[in-house]
């Protein structure tokens, strides 16, 4: 009994001895264990930080005072592109008069007159912008220039450029000596209007293109074309920029002349929202169309009665359609939202006479010139 109280109080001695041993082992496993958790932890990638909602866009009527922006009226303004109110993600810029630019700054709305010319008379600004910079007409001389209207170059002059466009065609610069009237940059040309013909220009080797036949109630550009209508509003032709190959995409053929001259204008108004070409059908019903090549058109708005079309202008996503009823004398305008196919209409706007600009919130438009305004009135949209 004795010697197997012995032995067992040995391996008792035994165990205390060699416990502390077992449990610092134990203790560093564990510490491993967790040094690895640790490690795991570190090393996985820092959660996303919750960034602060976006401030909301401000509306272009909130940046400026434009009932005080003395934008002149040119009435030989076609409807190409998307007017002289233009701007970029720093700056708005507008055509004021006494040939003038001025640059808005969107961070604080602060204005500044960055080109002016010599007053000449019944002579206008039109201009564009680039990704770096502008390109300004004024005489017919054509210039470019930074956004701060600073390193003013010019490319070609009103003599060099009404040579190379009468000698494609003699009736191309405008029989009123108005010259050019439209200036449009598109994927790295420069495009003018002259007496309602469309011409691209190199910026590098100077050459001009002619890009439409006689162009009526205006044009767009979409993809790698122009869009325009021609031949009195009979057809809608389109010209590869490209190429210069110029194809009818709607209407009549070349025979419109002799079958169709006391027909009704077919087409008025053309205009570009999100890469998609719209435009206006007249006919026993007046409808508005979006384009779609190889594939039937979309309409996606119709007119209750006939109306007399003046033009149509896009921006943000929405078009503004001017119009008039043979039935009364008022003039009203529709405003479409491409995003959500609704409408609105702007009736009985003070000393409406044409809709001219379409911008953000914002419509420029003639006034009654009986009462001798000489610069585009403003209505806010929203």
């Amino acid at each position: 009994m004795f010697k197997l109280a012995g032995k067992n109080y040995i391996k008792k001695f035994i165990i205390l001895c060699f416990l502390p041993v077992l449990l610092t082992g134990c203790s560093q496993s564990v510490k491993g264990e967790t040094a690895q958790v640790v490690v795991k932890e570190e090393n996985k990638p820092p959660e996303k930080e919750v960034q602060p909602e976006e401030k909301q866009k401000k509306k272009l009527s909130e940046i400026y005072d434009w009932d005080n922006a003395r934008i002149p009226i040119d009435w030989y303004y076609p409807n190409f592109g998307k007017g002289q109110i233009l701007q970029n993600q720093d700056y708005i810029f507008y055509p004021e008069d006494g040939n003038k630019i001025a640059r808005i700054s969107k961070s604080d709305g602060s204005k500044e007159i960055i080109c002016e010319f010599d007053f000449i008379e019944d002579k206008f600004i039109h201009y564009c912008l680039s990704e770096d910079g502008m390109f300004v007409e004024y005489n017919c001389n054509i210039y470019s220039c930074g956004f701060d209207g600073e390193n003013m170059h010019k490319i070609i002059s009103r003599k060099k450029l009404k040579k190379k466009i009468t000698a494609i065609k003699d009736d191309g610069w405008d029989r009123w000596n108005r010259g050019v009237t439209t200036l449009y940059f598109y994927k790295d040309n420069l495009y003018l209007v002259s007496y309602y013909y469309m011409w691209k220009l190199d910026l590098i080797t100077k050459k001009i293109t002619q890009m439409s036949e006689t162009t009526f109630g205006g044009g767009c550009f979409c993809g790698d074309s122009l869009y325009y209508i021609a031949h009195g509003g009979s057809m809608v032709c389109k010209t590869d920029i490209n190429t210069g190959k110029r194809t009818r995409i709607l209407g009549t053929d070349e025979e419109w002349s002799k079958e169709n001259s006391k027909r009704f204008k077919n087409y008025y108004g053309l205009t570009e929202v999100d890469d998609k070409v719209y435009y206006v059908q007249i006919g026993k019903k007046t409808s508005v169309y979006m384009y779609r090549e190889g594939k039937k058109d979309k309409k996606i708005y119709g007119f209750d009665k006939m109306p007399v079309i003046y033009s149509i202008h896009s921006d943000s996503g929405k078009i503004a359609i001017e119009y008039k009823h043979n039935t009364d004398n008022s003039d009203n305008i529709i405003i479409y939202d491409i995003k959500s196919s609704t409408t609105s209409k702007i009736k009985n706007i003070k000393n409406f006479t044409s809709l001219v600009y379409f911008v953000d919130d914002m419509i420029f438009y003639a006034g009654d010139m009986s009462k001798k305004n000489n610069k585009y009135l403003l209505y806010k949209v929203y």
